[in-house]
């Protein structure tokens, strides 16, 4: 049996070593990886020039090969970042038609987030999609049905996954060192300026749609798939005209422990 003591140890342990540099533990390639040859498709989203920087920053990982954007009014918004500079801009038909590209990251504006996907999957290539994937189940399930049967990878952009300290939480959970986990209590708030509000309106979902999505993902990850789900969506600045609030309840009776 585990203490509490020794829980809270190993916390510490593996928040030090997530701080320690890569570099302290060395280089143990034997040889040169080959690097991804990788595109990114659309420029829309949010976190699409912050995606490109770090696939420009991890130069032993990925060679970049371009970008595609086919909408003027994105080109004209955001081609200028410091993230696409020296960067080939290029069709979707030219950038598919490179050799050997591997994988596409698809970060167009979020309502073409799946069927770019999808065209992707299709061509061939692995896909990076950013969050939050798609209102329609249907669709999106048709995405990853169309993957899986070409065998191909499907990451979503969920930061919260990879982090050390999240990966610590997953570990202790499904090892008990927690006792049996039967509620977790989540929660994301931010702000948000009157013209992204607007843009929210799209959604049935709103603010919850485009952030909870992050934090569904960890809890699922942990408790597993709920039964039930009770839904509360409030709108707290009326002036808005949107619906800025948002609860839900993931009823898991058993519980994945």
């Amino acid at each position: 049996m585990t203490t509490r003591r020794e829980c809270l140890t190993h916390t510490a342990a593996a928040a030090i070593l997530a701080a320690l540099p890569r570099m302290a533990f060395g280089n143990t390639a034997a040889q040169p990886k080959e690097r991804i040859k990788i595109g990114q498709l659309g420029i829309g989203h949010n976190h699409g020039a912050a995606k490109m920087a770090t696939f420009r920053k991890l130069k032993d990982d990925y060679e970049v090969v371009g970008v595609v954007e086919p909408d003027p009014k994105w080109r004209k918004k955001r081609e200028k970042e410091k993230a696409y500079k020296d960067l080939p801009w290029m069709t979707e038909e030219e950038l598919f038609a490179v050799k050997g590209l591997k994988a596409v990251a698809v970060e167009t504006d979020v309502p073409d987030l799946t069927a770019a996907a999808l065209r992707c999957v299709k061509a061939g290539f692995h896909v990076h999609v950013d969050k939050p994937g798609d209102e329609s189940f249907k669709a999106f399930s048709a995405l990853l049905d169309e993957a899986g049967q070409r065998k191909l990878a499907v990451q979503m952009a969920y930061m919260f996954r990879g982090n050390p300290a999240m990966q610590f939480c997953f570990k202790a959970v499904r090892a008990g060192l927690l006792g049996r986990v039967f509620l977790i209590d989540a929660e994301m708030s931010r702000y948000q300026s009157p013209d992204y509000h607007r843009w929210l309106s799209q959604f049935k979902g709103e603010n919850f749609y485009i952030f909870s999505c992050h934090l569904i993902d960890l809890v699922v990850a942990m408790l597993g798939e709920p039964e039930r789900i009770t839904p509360f969506l409030r709108q707290t600045c009326p002036e808005r005209k949107t619906v800025d609030n948002g609860l839900a309840v993931l009823w898991n009776i058993r519980g994945r422990l």
